[in-house]
């Protein structure tokens, strides 16, 4: 058998790219991401005459067929304005750079430096074998600014204690574990007919250590903490674009009635707070009595008439838009919390993501431009409140920058995630936004309203599950409570990735060493 394998060449790296699909949206097979690592390692370790090249294309060969569907089926339904054409090829030809990027980190991580690190220690190969993923990981999550849909630790999501152990790590530590069972698994192949014993020990050891984890997370989820008060949400969702109509401002007054239907569909029963995930208007609110002198196009309506629209749609609630607001010459993205038709809070998003809220100056100058006008940041210390209590509030792309979601944590008692994902014609991406809301409401220890206008949209327990969902597709309302407690740090929320990536570091340096102390002996004989 083991012959057999070794004359396939490549077809164990391919074997793991295809699981590693199969894993994800929107095949959503997520055990097989206990295993989908296996034939690649296996591959690997399991041919020590296998040259580092040949290693290195069969690392490449799996993360490449990953990142290319995965990215393949993300960019290919991207759409954006009609004038940005030039910019929505570039999108779509991304999938190219992703591709390499990818599969040549897999191919120099998890395959070269797994190989050339790989020592006579079981549960040293182990552990390397989960660093060397995770390194990857981190690395492209920064590299893409975030926008990393694959991390493996997103197919945990169904296994809650495991998901829990975030709290401690974040996503990446989970990612870790999944990747180390992994690494255990191919351990097991190779040294199982000649050290069992050994092995059925270093098993049990990282068996009960996972255990330990698991339960001290959830032990932590569970201790007493202060309830501040309960609020009762309602986020409104739309089934398609085609539901989707802009209000309009006509003779000094606005009008939209499809959004003051759904409204006032959603008031009923007296919310504490509705969210609407998405502009009223198709352009800009400019804020004072008359609009700019310049630009008008894109000046949909005076922020003082929406407001005069809004004031008796749901007088006993608080409603949240996400507007683009023309002020002081400049344009923000706010999200606005109304209450009898005045503005009693607001969050100018202030982590830009390029192309999307502005277009870089080196892009303008060669004629590549993606938006009609470009967003100023918010200030570092803007920040909003519902009901006297501080709202952690993550706009859009936010949603995807951990350290940014800690830092709201640290101050709130709440998150509040809106965005969309519309500017692709599949769910693929709005169903990854979801999980990754699912972490930041673990690894800050606080519930999450996630709204998307096209869905999926939920209200997320600090545990991480769906505490109230509405799938993508689905048009109507998403309601539920969500219970508001004192601030409390996390682990996660203190140190952030630090810890782990250290621990990475002492891995690498101990099979550095392993292999230091080995080289002697290879060269006396």
């Amino acid at each position: 058998m083991h012959a057999k394998l070794q004359e396939q060449w490549y077809g164990l790296p391919v074997l793991s790219g295809l699981l590693l699909i199969l894993t994800f949206h929107p095949f959503d097979l997520w055990p097989l991401s206990f295993v989908a690592l296996v034939p690649l390692y296996y591959f690997v370790a399991g041919f020590p005459e296998r040259r580092l090249l040949q290693v290195f294309w069969g690392g490449f060969i799996t993360g490449g067929i990953f990142a290319f569907s995965l990215s393949y089926f993300t960019t290919i339904q991207f759409h954006w304005l009609p004038e940005a054409y030039l910019f929505v090829t570039a999108v779509k030809l991304s999938v190219i750079p992703i591709t390499l990027l990818s599969g040549a980190l897999t191919g120099l991580l998890s395959a070269v430096v797994f190989r050339v690190l790989y020592s006579s220690s079981m549960l040293l190969n182990a552990l390397l074998g989960a660093a060397v993923y995770t390194m990857a990981e981190l690395l492209l999550q920064t590299l893409l600014g975030g926008y990393y849909f694959a991390f493996l630790a997103y197919a945990a999501v169904p296994l809650p204690y495991l998901m829990g152990i975030a709290v401690f790590g974040g996503a990446s530590l989970v990612s870790f574990l999944i990747a180390l069972l992994n690494a255990l698994i191919v351990g097991a192949l190779i040294e199982w007919p000649v050290r069992r014993r050994p092995y059925v020990r270093m098993l049990a050891g990282c068996a009960f250590a996972l255990f330990v984890l698991a339960a001290g997370a959830a032990y932590y989820q569970a201790l007493p903490r202060e309830k501040l008060t309960t609020l009762s949400v309602a986020i409104l969702q739309a089934a398609s674009r085609g539901e989707v109509v802009f209000g309009k401002e006509e003779k000094g007054g606005f009008f939209a009635p499809a959004l003051e239907a759904d409204i006032r569909a959603a008031a009923e029963g007296g919310p504490d707070l509705i969210v609407y995930p998405f502009s009223p208007v198709e352009g800009a609110l400019y804020r004072g009595a008359r609009p700019p002198s310049f630009n008008t196009s894109v000046m949909a309506a005076g922020e003082s008439s929406f407001a005069r629209w809004l004031a008796p749609l749901a007088p006993s609630s608080t409603i949240m838009t996400w507007n683009t607001v023309y002020a002081e010459e400049r344009f923000f993205n706010e999200f606005e919390f109304w209450r009898s038709g005045s503005v009693v809070s607001q969050y100018q998003k202030r982590k830009l993501f390029p192309f999307l809220d502005y277009t870089p100056r080196w892009a303008q100058r060669i004629g590549l431009y993606s938006t009609p006008y470009d967003i100023t940041p918010g200030a570092g210390t803007n920040s909003a409140s519902l009901n006297g209590f501080a709202v952690g509030s993550l706009m859009c792309s936010e949603l995807h920058d951990a350290s940014l979601a800690r830092t709201e944590g640290m101050r709130s008692s709440l998150l509040l995630a809106v965005g969309s994902e519309a500017m692709f014609a599949d769910d693929v991406a709005s169903n990854f936004a979801l999980r990754a809301a699912q972490y930041r409401a673990v690894e800050n220890g606080m519930s999450v309203i996630r709204g998307n206008l096209l869905g999926p949209s939920a209200i997320i327990k600090p545990d991480g599950r769906l505490e109230a969902w509405l799938p993508a597709g689905q048009g109507g309302v998403v309601r539920g409570e969500v219970t508001l407690y004192a601030p409390r740090t996390t682990p996660y929320g203190r140190w952030g990735d630090l810890p782990l990536i250290a621990f990475i570091c002492v891995i690498l340096g101990a099979a550095l060493w392993k292999r230091h102390l080995r080289l002697p002996a290879k060269a006396s004989r």
